[in-house]
């Protein structure tokens, strides 16, 4: 942060480095007609887990990762840099519920916040939409699409009867 004073005023500042795009904007409209290579799927992939390694330290969760939320700098393609974005979702465990569960795209959430699984809600809510990211970069498909896929995939979460897909020995061993 950098702070100054002008006619009396103390300003407050947040700098950062620029990140030109999002990632999904690098996946689609890449100039490259290639795919990501190999290297950079690792470089991207290592840097996302590491950048939500760091919130999950915190003893937080982001809840609301997605390509959008991941700004990438590209201009040299051997050395690209990430970075996690759009905290307005994430939540510190410490604190406890209740948590929305409309306050993250669901196409890309994980069980335990479309359930609203409050007991089980922990870090591992951000261990689906990184696969989820890990697809997309992949493929250049997203694995569920906003619109026609939530609903199958909410679909599919609503069927699951909590009890036989969280035990109680696991719910209690949180």
């Amino acid at each position: 942060t950098f702070e100054s004073e002008f006619n009396g005023v103390l300003y407050s500042y947040i700098i950062m480095p620029l990140f030109p795009q999002d990632l999904t904007e690098y996946i689609y409209n890449n100039a490259d007609p290639d795919p990501p290579t190999r290297e950079q799927v690792y470089s991207i992939m290592m840097q996302i887990c590491g950048g939500v390694g760091a919130v999950h330290a915190t003893n937080h969760a982001h809840a609301d990762l997605k390509p959008e939320n991941v700004l990438i700098n590209d201009t040299d393609p051997a050395n690209l840099k990430v970075s996690i974005c759009d905290f307005g979702s994430a939540f510190d465990l410490d604190m406890g519920g209740p948590y929305d569960p409309y306050g993250h795209t669901l196409a890309l959430s994980s069980p335990e916040l479309v359930c609203n699984c409050e007991e089980l809600i922990g870090t591992g809510v951000d261990i689906v939409p990184i696969a989820c990211i890990y697809v997309e970069l992949c493929t250049e498909q997203p694995l569920f699409y906003e619109k026609e896929d939530e609903c199958v995939h909410m679909a599919l979460f609503a069927q699951i009867n909590k009890d036989d897909v969280f035990p109680p020995q696991i719910v209690s061993n949180r």
